[in-house]
């Protein structure tokens, strides 16, 4: 995984010009509240339960989007794209999500764009 697939550096910039010192305390938001609905997402894959896997993929996919964090975007896009049939199994989509975050959140680490 490259930066760029990663994090929107344009976006990221943006947000934190306009949001200034109001920034980092969105990404630590974004940081707690992510953790859970990544939770709810998987346990609604193991229930196998349509409705909340959309649900779930879609806050994770909007509050990811708003803040420039690409790689969460896009996995989460797949995933709703894949849930339009409902008999899809998204369980590779799934399991791509931990490394995915973890970079995500190293990388806005790396680049002193969240701070611990």
């Amino acid at each position: 995984m490259n930066l760029e697939s990663i994090l929107n550096l344009n976006t990221i910039n943006e947000l934190s010009e306009i949001l200034e010192d109001e920034f980092p305390e969105l990404l630590i938001l974004f940081k707690e509240s992510s953790k859970s609905n990544i939770e709810q997402l998987k346990i609604a894959h193991a229930k196998n339960s349509i409705d909340d896997l959309h649900k779930y993929a879609h806050l994770l996919k909007g509050s990811s989007g708003n803040l420039g964090l690409t790689g969460i975007y896009n996995l989460m896009g797949d995933i709703e794209t894949r849930l339009e049939d409902k008999n899809a199994d998204v369980s590779s989509l799934i399991a791509e999500l931990d490394p995915i975050y973890d970079a995500t959140l190293k990388a806005l680490l790396a680049n002193n764009i969240l701070l611990e």
